[in-house]
């Protein structure tokens, strides 16, 4: 098991609409197998207001149909970037939540498994950024994709739609290897700031601070084992 922290450089600077949010921390990625449910740990220094995201992957070795495997729930995590992805075979999913942190978090939440017929594995972590919006809606834009086996690993597009926001992409992918950052990408530039890599299962997260509205495209990086991965992608608003 590894995990990878980066501390990323130039986020948190002032932009006309308000300052960038940054990138804090990650927290200690978890792992379990035979099981349908799974606690994920909260990253520490955890401040009201934060914006704490939660990425997990499941895997069902007895899973043959689209629909046999699916994240079901997350406790105290309400709101998705976007869809549930499943695996072409319904053998594996992945999720990804988000909150806004009333700074009282703390200890682990749990996610859960659905329509299993033989839980393999369960991999989960959690993100913790500031400096977004509190209120409302502070995400933009999310959307996601699954994708074929490969050893390329190609980013996918994020607009943002104003001033000062946060890019963020979480990668998944049901095999453990190694990731690195997005290379070749026009108009931004996303860095790796985590890569959580378990016996079964791989989760990173790349940003790329946007201090203008611009649409970030065509990255592509070079993974450790050519496999499957999904994509999740959003852009954070600042605060108002």
């Amino acid at each position: 098991m590894s995990l990878h922290i980066s501390n990323l450089i130039g986020f948190g600077a002032s932009a006309a609409g308000g300052v960038v949010p940054s990138f804090i921390s990650a927290s200690t990625g978890t792992t379990n197998t035979a099981a349908d449910t799974l606690a994920i740990n909260y990253p520490s220094s955890i401040q009201a207001g934060d914006f704490i995201v939660c990425a997990v992957i499941g895997e069902d070795a007895n899973g043959t149909t689209l629909g046999d495997t699916s994240i079901a729930s997350l406790t105290n995590f309400s709101t998705g970037f976007d869809s549930v992805i499943q695996g072409p075979t319904g053998k594996y999913s992945t999720a990804v939540y988000y909150k806004i942190a009333t700074g009282s978090e703390s200890g682990t939440e749990t996610a859960t498994m659905t329509n299993v017929g033989g839980p393999r594995s369960m991999s989960g972590i959690m993100y913790l950024l500031r400096g977004g919006q509190t209120t409302g809606t502070p995400i933009e834009n999310g959307s996601s994709s699954d994708n074929a086996a490969s050893s390329t690993w190609n980013q996918r597009s994020i607009a943002t739609a104003a001033a000062a926001r946060l890019a963020m992409h979480v990668l998944m992918s049901p095999t453990s290897t190694t990731t690195a950052s997005f290379t070749g990408e026009s108009s931004g530039d996303f860095t790796e700031a985590n890569t959580y890599a378990s016996g079964n299962a791989t989760i990173q997260l790349q940003t790329a601070g946007a201090p203008n509205a611009v649409t970030i495209s065509g990255g592509s990086m070079t993974a450790g084992a050519s496999a499957r991965y999904t994509q999740t992608v959003a852009a954070l608003k600042p605060a108002a």
